[in-house]
């Protein structure tokens, strides 16, 4: 008969949970492993079902499938077992299972399987070949023989003590739903089963108490075996005072009787003097460090008074064999600086990477663009024209006109860079791959932006334009500045028949003129400045910080050329380059192919304010 069968995962077999990013990796099922049903699943059982059905297994809660909590996004066995990584659902549910995963309640993952081959052995069935349906997170084994294994197990006091302060914190917390109560349940029936057997040895000697099922009379009875505990400490402080005191007197008889037969009475009496006073400072002392233990309110850190206690004896019976057990006080004031060594306390991490913004604007967005199958591009350019038109009698022969054409090459140039990072940061640094191939290429068209302006390669705009020329205006402007710099531009241009679109600045020249003000001190912008988008006399303003401080670019950029791209920008990924394979590294490379043609410089004024503004102002 085909039953699916659910196999659990010993405790603990949670790798990792990752709160923010909602990632859980763990182990479903382990080989090689008898479990509580004499079953052995075998490596290779999960590789066909995981072929063919991989993408369709789910992460449930509790076997249950309207709990859905998750999908598999990785899902491979290796050489302990079958491994898992599923991305959690932001769903109520979900957030509590992780909750939960993270403060140790829920450690347990267990599969749903139907058996496909199969054969008994020697006192157990090997299983070779399974159909996996779904993988669960658990907080309660499937069949008694689990539970029985978590609780019989040998039980260690320091992860006991630390379960049950993660199970303080998840209730001081608050905000409970319905599945976390029932997790939590499931947790203090562990715990209180852990605390019977923990405290087994004492019951042995103990009064006759009667554990139930009642978890207040289990408390009870752990608080009277402490007391009685306590008692006998005191019992034991008061017989060692009692056999000091007797050996201080029997000591003094003794040595009183040995010293008379011996010396003078004077001399006698001096040294039983000598004697009682020493025995009386180490009586004093006793009662002292007795006091300071337990009524003691001097601060001292955690590791000094767990150094002293284990320093005076602590656990020598412990170590010696005579007791299963061993207990100490230790009051101590705790600081999170004196006490804490590493990340004990874990931070709270901002998901993604910060950096500082890019260009909000880049020169080819002022372009046209176009693409190329070629590594070169070619134009026909006008390079002279001779105008014979004129007004001619009648009879008379028209005037010849003439132009020269030229063809010009604008070649195909690359531009980029490469990282080399290893395997295991690009697989193990969170979204990694996201930032790269959103910042590399930004960066990259930062270089692009001073290429396309002053690259001697792609023959960039402004070494081909023509400077400002004051003309007219020429010693004619009193106090010259910027704006009127600009003005004279415009006007250059529009004397070769240009309508320029953009204003080209960087912005510490933009907000300077920002700042200009007239005689009665109103701001000059207000004159010329429109909308909120940065515009002078009709003309936008782009702000770009590839051209330098002080300069300026103003044109007609639609018209006067071209950006032509024979590959766009590419983030590639590569482990096929040089000895990356042998040393487990990856290349990333970043790369764009592109030409630029300068159709007409006359399209463009370049310049420098200082020396603008000189031309143009009054002798």
């Amino acid at each position: 008969m085909n039953t699916i069968l659910y196999k659990q995962a010993p405790v603990g077999e949670l790798i990792d949970a990752d709160e923010k990013a909602g990632i859980i990796k763990g182990y479903g099922s382990i080989f090689g492993n008898i479990d509580s049903d004499n079953d052995i699943i075998t490596k290779g059982a999960y590789k066909k079902t995981i072929a063919e059905n991989g993408s369709r297994v789910k992460y449930l809660y509790q076997h249950d499938m309207n709990m859905p909590i998750g999908k598999m996004t990785e899902l491979y066995e290796d050489d302990k077992g079958l491994v898992f990584v599923a991305e959690i659902a932001k769903t109520q549910l979900g957030k509590d299972v992780v909750e939960l995963m993270k403060s140790g309640v829920v450690t347990e993952n267990s599969v749903g399987i139907l058996p496909i081959q199969k054969q008994n052995k020697e006192g157990y069935r090997e299983i070779n070949e399974v159909k996996l349906y779904e993988i669960s997170a658990v907080t309660l084994a499937a069949n008694d023989q689990a539970l029985i294994l978590d609780v019989k197990g040998n039980v260690d006091l320091e992860k006991l003590s630390k379960r049950y302060d993660n199970l303080s914190k998840l209730l001081r917390k608050g905000q409970i739903s319905d599945e976390m109560g029932y997790a939590l349940e499931a947790e203090v029936l562990k715990l209180k089963s852990l605390f019977i057997e923990f405290t087994k040895p004492t019951m042995v000697t103990s009064p006759n108490v009667e554990v139930k099922s009642n978890d207040s009379e289990v408390l009870n009875y752990l608080y009277n075996s402490l007391n009685q505990k306590n008692e006998r400490r005191t019992k034991r402080s008061d017989w060692q005072y009692y056999k000091v005191n007797w050996r201080k007197n029997w000591k003094i008889k003794r040595w009183g009787s040995k010293l008379n037969r011996s010396k003078s009475e004077r001399d006698c009496k001096y040294e039983v003097a000598e004697i009682t006073t020493k025995l009386n400072d180490r009586l004093d002392a006793f009662e002292v460090a007795n006091k300071k233990q337990f009524n003691s309110q001097k601060p001292v850190s955690f590791k000094s008074a767990l150094k002293e206690a284990l320093e005076n004896g602590a656990i020598d019976g412990l170590k010696k064999g005579h007791s299963q057990s061993a207990r100490f006080e230790v009051k101590a004031d705790m600081t999170v600086g004196a006490d804490f060594t590493g990340e004990v306390i874990p931070a709270d991490r901002v998901p993604g990477y910060k950096f500082d913004p890019t260009r909000p604007v880049h020169i080819r967005q002022l372009l046209s663009i176009g693409s190329t199958q070629s590594d070169v591009v070619r134009y026909v350019k006008e390079s002279g024209y001779t105008n014979g038109a004129a007004i001619t009698a009648e009879g008379a022969t028209f005037a010849q006109s003439d132009f020269d054409m030229t063809a010009v090459n604008a070649n195909v140039k690359k531009i980029g860079t490469y990282f080399r990072i290893s395997e295991e940061m690009l697989a193990d640094t969170p979204q990694l791959t996201s930032y790269l191939s959103a910042r590399a290429p930004e960066k990259l068209l930062e270089v692009e932006d001073a290429n396309i302006l002053t690259g001697s390669d792609l023959g960039g705009i402004i070494n081909s334009a023509p400077a400002f020329a004051a003309g007219d205006y020429a010693d004619t402007v009193e106090s010259a500045n910027q704006f009127d710099v600009i003005v004279a531009s415009l006007n250059q241009l529009a004397l070769l028949n240009y309508n320029a679109d953009t204003i080209l600045l960087n912005p510490t020249d933009f907000h300077k003129i920002l700042l200009l003000k007239d005689t009665t001190n109103n701001y000059l912008k207000d004159q010329v400045y429109g909308g909120l988008t940065p515009v002078f006399m009709g003309v936008r303003v782009v702000l770009n910080s590839a051209i330098a401080a002080g300069d300026f670019l103003i044109g007609n950029f639609s018209v006067g050329t071209q950006l032509w791209v024979r590959q766009g920008v590419n983030v590639e990924f590569f482990r096929e380059d040089g000895t990356n394979v042998r040393d487990g590294f990856v290349t990333v490379r970043v790369s764009e192919r592109i030409a630029l043609t300068n159709y007409l410089p006359n399209a463009f004024v370049k310049g420098t304010f200082a020396t603008a503004q000189a031309a143009l102002e009054t002798p």
